[in-house]
């Protein structure tokens, strides 16, 4: 069991040898996931704290939209921010490898 956050050009990972390089590699076995997951939830919460610093009420609706991957509101926010997002030559390039890896799965799953 792992949680990894993004450390420069590498990862901070958040298992047993976390607990090692933090100096709590004796917490017993049957409590070593849920002192993982909560120190996790701290840094995730201190993280959005920091983030949300400054952010109007609409920006924070937006911010917490996205944490939540609520569709309707990154569609609404991508249609404001750049109306014509969904023509990007990017996008459809992406959507044609999409469709073409599901074309193959399907064609192995037979």
């Amino acid at each position: 069991m792992g949680f990894w956050v993004s450390k420069g050009d590498g990862m901070i990972t958040f298992d047993e040898s976390f607990l090692e390089e933090v100096g709590l590699e004796e917490i017993p076995e049957i409590q070593r996931r849920a002192v993982l997951v909560s120190i996790y939830r701290e840094l995730e919460s201190r993280v959005g704290e920091r983030l949300s610093e400054g952010m109007t009420d609409r920006q924070l609706a937006d911010f917490t939209g996205f944490l939540e991957r609520d569709l309707d509101c990154i569609g609404a926010w991508l249609y404001e921010n750049d109306p014509n997002w969904a023509n990007s030559p990017d996008l459809q390039k992406l959507t044609e490898i999409l469709l073409l890896l599901y074309q193959i799965y399907t064609n192995l799953s037979l």
